[in-house]
């Protein structure tokens, strides 16, 4: 049992809000984690196996700015950018100097055990 709470104190930091905070340079009310689901712990009733997990997934959202200097975001790690006062407005463009991370979102994902 000892062994088990060490290893979850162990972790449990790992992904928590301070570090992506400190990580990716942001406020720490800036970065959102979801609870961990419960579905595939062992002692969840029926207890056993429930062959899953979760991982966390990290999204970030960047903010930069056009040729002409309007403010453009990011939700997809820098792939595709959009204006910041119009979403459904592409920008096609490559950012303009230098993309920051202002925000931070921690999800889980099902992962199924083979």
């Amino acid at each position: 049992m000892v062994t088990v709470l060490l290893l979850w104190f162990a972790f449990d930091p790992w992904h928590s809000k301070l570090r992506y905070s400190l990580q990716y340079r942001v406020a720490y009310g800036d970065v959102t984690k979801a609870n961990e689901p419960h579905d595939c712990d062992f002692f969840k009733a029926p207890i056993g196996n429930k062959e899953c997990h979760f991982e966390i997934q990290v999204g970030t959202v960047r903010a930069a700015s056009d040729t002409n200097g309007k403010p453009i975001l990011s939700i997809d790690e820098g792939v595709t950018w959009f204006y910041q006062h119009d979403p459904d407005t592409p920008y096609t463009g490559a950012p303009v100097g230098t993309a920051h991370v202002t925000t931070v979102n921690l999800t889980w994902e099902k992962i199924k055990d083979e």
